[in-house]
């Protein structure tokens, strides 16, 4: 039924799919979730450069980590890359206040290649709001 949202021909009706598919995804913990919906999480920035789809991207990815595992972040990695250089501050903020819990999650190699030089960017951001 999800997927019929996803595909929908109005773009409205698409627009709130995609919104809502980090959070559709988080509720299906214990149960075999196809990649194909990895993928389609992942394809959200290349979709629609809305700064509420991009938010949303940001507040389900600790979400997505705990759901997937830490064996996709290679599929991840280049999205929450993105996600962490935009310019808007609720992207960076969201992400920021999560680091922590994606640390937990993806282990300390991760962490040290590439969580941490998250970090230390946003430390030397000047955008005070982020933290």
């Amino acid at each position: 039924m999800y997927i019929g949202l996803l595909e929908d021909k109005d773009r409205k009706v698409k627009y709130i799919a995609y919104k809502h598919l980090g959070k559709f995804l988080v509720t299906m913990k214990g149960i075999q979730i196809d990649t194909w919906f990895l993928k389609l999480f992942v394809s959200i920035p290349h979709l629609d450069k809305s700064k509420e789809l991009m938010y949303q991207c940001a507040f389900n990815f600790p979400g997505i980590i705990h759901i997937f595992g830490a064996e996709v972040w290679n599929e991840l990695s280049e999205h929450y890359g993105k996600l962490a250089k935009l310019s808007d501050q609720w992207v960076k903020r969201t992400l920021a206040y999560s680091l922590h819990e994606m640390a937990k999650m993806l282990g300390n190699t991760i962490t040290e290649t590439e969580l941490l030089p998250v970090a230390m960017w946003y430390l030397n951001d000047s955008d005070s709001e982020i933290w």
